[in-house]
């Protein structure tokens, strides 16, 4: 966290993209977001079953995340990139170390 960043992006590194990172980091700030995350609808259920699934309510607020799904959750899968709030930190300690 030194320096005062406004965001840290992270990236699967196993992807090989052309992403909006810019425009990505534009919708975090504006949305003053702890975690921004990006999607991808995928064409069949079949496939979106590999990856991780997202649930987002109508505004895209993430309401469900299942990694790699048993049954179908949605076509909406996790791209592999995020762009974090450095506000999100100390709450992820927190939950850490409330869990012992």
């Amino acid at each position: 966290l030194r320096g005062n960043p406004q965001a840290l992006l992270v990236l699967h590194t196993d992807i090989c993209c052309d992403f909006p990172l810019i425009q990505l980091l534009s919708l975090h700030q504006q949305h003053n977001a702890l975690v921004t995350l990006s999607g991808w609808r995928m064409d069949s259920r079949e496939q979106a079953s590999h990856y991780g699934c997202i649930v987002a309510d109508e505004r895209g607020s993430v309401r469900h995340f299942v990694e790699k799904p048993e049954t179908f959750v949605s076509n909406l899968i996790s791209a592999g990139v995020y762009a974090l709030s450095p506000r999100v930190f100390p709450l992820l300690l927190a939950l850490r170390d409330a869990q012992g």
